[in-house]
């Protein structure tokens, strides 16, 4: 008896559902998911891959520049060690 009468009966859509489909309401989803890409977009940039000669390059020059710092330094020492 209760499966006849649930067969025939169909289901109206809620208030949520209605409003959930008018048109505006689409709209705001797909200018608000497009925002959502654009900004993710944005926020990750495409990495290239790095050239072997650039990183070679910049590993000689930290290693150059830290050489000289660091003697620069050991002479600072050095002469701040020997006093007047």
């Amino acid at each position: 008896m209760g499966e006849d009468a649930d067969a025939g009966e169909t289901r109206e859509p809620t208030r949520e559902e209605l409003l959930d489909s008018t048109p505006e309401a689409v709209a705001m989803r797909r200018a608000r998911a497009a925002r959502a890409e654009a900004a993710a977009k944005v926020a990750v940039p495409v990495v290239a891959p790095k050239d072997r000669r650039a990183t070679r390059r910049r590993v000689i020059l930290g290693a150059a520049l830290g050489g000289m710092g660091a003697a620069q330094l050991l002479s600072r020492l050095a002469a701040g060690s020997r006093g007047p």
